[in-house]
C-alpha cells in the first residue's frame, strides 16, 4: 500500500517536471531548461521499474500509463483553478 502511494507520487512528480519543461505550460513564466529532461526521463524510468516490481508486467504498464495520463490531463486544468493576484 505504501509502495503504491510512493510510486504514484513519483510518477506524478516526474510528469509535473515534464509538464514544466514544455514550452506551452502556463505555471511558470518560462519553461524549465533542457537540463531537466534527463531527470524527467530517469524519474519516469524508475517509476516504471517500481511498478514492474510491484505488479505483473501488463498491470504495471497500464497503471503507469493511467497515472501519467491523469496527471497530464489535470496539470493544465489546475492552472485554471489557480487564483491570480490582481
Amino acid at each position: 500500500m505504501i509502495t503504491t502511494i510512493l510510486l504514484i507520487g513519483l510518477t506524478i512528480l516526474a510528469v509535473a517536471l515534464l509538464y514544466l519543461c514544455l514550452p506551452n505550460q502556463r505555471w511558470l513564466s518560462q519553461p524549465l531548461s533542457k537540463a531537466f529532461w534527463p531527470i524527467v526521463l530517469a524519474a519516469l524510468g524508475v517509476s516504471l521499474l517500481g511498478w514492474l516490481l510491484l505488479l505483473s508486467p501488463l498491470a504495471a504498464i497500464l497503471s503507469w500509463l493511467v497515472v501519467i495520463m491523469l496527471a497530464l490531463g489535470l496539470l493544465p486544468a489546475l492552472f485554471l483553478l489557480r487564483r491570480r493576484a490582481d
